[in-house]
C-alpha cells in the first residue's frame, strides 16, 4: 500500500498513484488493481493463476481471436519502473535469442510505460516439472527415463550457452516434462530470469551472487559470475539428487548450504547409496565429474556433457540387451529377415525397447566392448515402475511392502513375483522379468461384493 498523501494530487476521493500514476483511491495498492483472472490484457483473456512471485504473477490466458492457449508472465504494477522493466523483459529477450524444442518459447513481449503492464507471453505447456516427477517416484526416478530427460537438457542448454547464454538457476522445478514427439518426458528448460548475457555488457556487470543454494556452483557461491560449466556442476547437482533420493550437501542456512558446496566434495556414489538402488560405475564418474570444485575439471561444455550422458544410457541398453532369452528369440528370429521384427520379438521377451536396432544406427558399443564391466555388475537391484488402475495399491515382495502405487520399487534382477492389493480389489500376483526400465502397470479387478471405486 502507497503512502499518498503528500505525493500525489488528488481528485476527489481518487488520487494519483506516485507509483503506477495512475488515478486510484489511494487506499488500493497498485498490485491490487493489476489485472486478474477474468480480465482482459490486450487480446488475451486471463484464465487461471498458476503462480506468483516478487516481480510478477503468471497466468495462463487465451488468444481471444486465434483461441489459442498461451502463458502469460505479468510484471507487478508495484515494481514496473526504472530498471525494473528492463531486467524483466530481459528474460524473454534472452530466450527469444534461441529457437530450440527444449527451450521454452516466447511468442510477444509488450512493454509498457512505468506503472504500466508489461508483460510477455510464453507457449502454454501441459505437463509436470522434474520436481513432481521425482515426488511420484519416491525421489527415485527410473534410471533409463532420467537419463533420457537429462539428454534433454543438455541439448536445450548447448543451443543456449552457443548463444551466449547461461542460465545460472537449474534444478528440478525448472525443468518441465511435457508429451512431444511421442515422448512423456520431453524436456523443456524454464525460467531464464538470473541467466546471464555474455554477448550483453550490462548483464556481465552484474557481480552479485544469484542462483538457488541447493544448486549453485562453487564460483557463484563466491560471488562470481560463472559460465556454462556452473550450468554444468548445476546439473551434476540434480543428477545426485535425483538417482540418491537426497543432495549431495545439505546444511540449515543458506550461507553454510554455499560453504559446503565451496569446501566440500561429495561422497562417492556407490559408497553411500541407499540400499536397492543402483548407480552404474559410469554414472557416478560422470556426476562427480560435473561436480568437480574447479570448473576447470568438469566437463568443458553441455555438448561433452551430454555425449557422456549418452555413453551410460547405450551402456545399460547393451547390458539388457546381452540378457535377452536368446536361445528363446532365435529360432523364430532366424525365419525372418526383417530387422523391425527381431526388435519386437525383443521388445516382447526382454521388456526393452532398444531404439537402435530398427535399423536406424549400429549397435551400441556397450554390447561389445565392456562385457567384464557387465559381468561385474550383475546381479543388482534395479528400479521398477509400477502402477496401477486405480492407483493406490500395495506392492509386496516376499511379504515386504515396498511402497503404494504409482511408486518406483527396487528389486533383484531376473524373474520376480509381486503382489498387489488394495481394498475392494482381487489380490492380484504378477511375475516380471526384472531389468533396467521394467514397468509394470495393472488394472485392478473389483472383488465380489466389494464396493470398488
Amino acid at each position: 500500500m502507497h503512502n499518498t498523501t503528500d505525493l500525489s494530487i488528488g481528485y476527489g476521493e481518487s488520487v494519483v498513484c506516485p507509483v503506477c500514476h495512475r488515478l486510484h483511491d489511494p487506499a488500493l495498492s497498485c498490485d491490487q488493481l493489476e489485472p486478474r483472472v477474468g480480465d482482459h490484457l490486450g487480446p488475451y483473456y486471463l484464465q487461471e493463476l498458476v503462480g506468483e512471485g516478487g516481480m510478477g504473477r503468471v497466468f495462463r490466458a487465451v488468444h481471444q481471436k486465434l483461441g489459442r492457449t498461451v502463458a502469460i508472465k505479468l510484471m507487478r504494477r508495484s515494481v514496473s519502473f526504472g530498471d525494473g522493466v528492463k531486467r524483466f523483459l530481459r528474460e524473454a529477450r534472452m530466450v527469444n535469442k534461441v529457437h530450440n524444442p527444449h527451450l521454452i518459447e516466447v511468442t510477444d513481449i509488450v512493454e509498457a510505460p512505468a506503472g504500466g503492464d508489461s508483460y510477455y507471453v510464453m507457449e502454454w505447456l501441459e505437463g509436470k516439472n522434474l520436481h513432481a516427477r521425482a515426488m511420484e517416484c519416491d525421489a527415485h526416478i527410473p534410471l533409463m527415463e532420467l537419463l533420457r530427460i537429462m539428454i534433454d537438457v543438455t541439448k536445450g542448454l548447448e543451443a543456449a550457452h552457443l548463444a551466449g547464454l547461461v542460465h545460472r538457476d537449474l534444478k528440478p522445478e525448472n525443468i518441465y516434462l511435457i508429451t512431444q514427439d511421442g515422448r512423456s518426458n520431453f524436456a523443456k528448460i524454464l525460467d531464464f530470469g538470473v541467466s546471464r548475457d555474455t554477448t550483453d555488457p550490462e548483464s556481465m556487470m552484474e557481480d552479485y551472487i544469484v542462483g538457488t543454494p541447493a544448486y549453485i556452483a562453487p564460483e557463484q557461491a563466491a560471488g562470481r559470475p560463472g559460465d556454462a560449466r556452473s550450468d554444468v556442476y548445476s546439473l551434476g547437482v540434480m543428477l545426485y539428487e535425483l538417482t540418491m533420493g537426497q543432495l549431495p550437501f545439505v546444511a540449515p542456512t543458506v550461507e553454510e548450504t554455499q560453504a559446503k558446496h565451496l569446501m566440500e566434495q561429495p561422497l562417492r556414489l556407490r559408497k553411500v547409496a541407499p540400499e536397492g538402488v543402483f548407480i552404474p560405475r559410469g554414472l557416478e564418474t560422470l556426476i562427480l565429474t560435473c561436480l568437480a570444485e574447479s570448473p576447470d575439471r568438469r566437463y568443458a561444455s553441455m555438448k561433452v556433457l551430454g555425449q557422456a550422458l549418452h555413453e551410460v544410457h547405450d551402456q545399460l541398453i547393451g547390458q539388457s540387451w546381452r540378457r535377452l532369452p536368446w536361445r528363446r528369440i532365435a529360432p523364430i528370429a532366424a525365419a525372418s529377415l526383417s530387422v523391425g521384427v527381431i526388435a519386437t520379438l525383443a521388445w516382447s521377451f526382454g521388456g526393452v525397447i532398444i531404439s537402435r536396432i530398427h535399423g536406424l544406427a549400429p549397435l551400441p558399443s556397450g554390447v561389445t566392448s565392456q562385457p567384464q564391466l557387465i559381468d561385474q555388475e550383475a546381479p543388482l537391484p534395479l528400479q521398477v515402475e509400477v502402477r496401477t488402475s486405480p492407483p493406490g495399491a500395495e506392492v509386496r515382495y516376499g511379504g515386504t511392502v515396498l511402497g503404494t502405487t504409482p511408486c518406483v520399487v527396487r528389486l533383484p534382477e531376473g524373474k520376480r513375483e509381486v503382489e498387489l492389493h488394495r481394498a475392494g480389489y482381487r489380490r492380484e500376483r504378477r511375475a516380471l522379468n526384472v531389468h533396467v526400465g521394467a514397468r509394470l502397470s495393472i488394472r485392478l479387478r473389483v472383488q465380489k461384493g466389494g464396493a470398488g471405486p
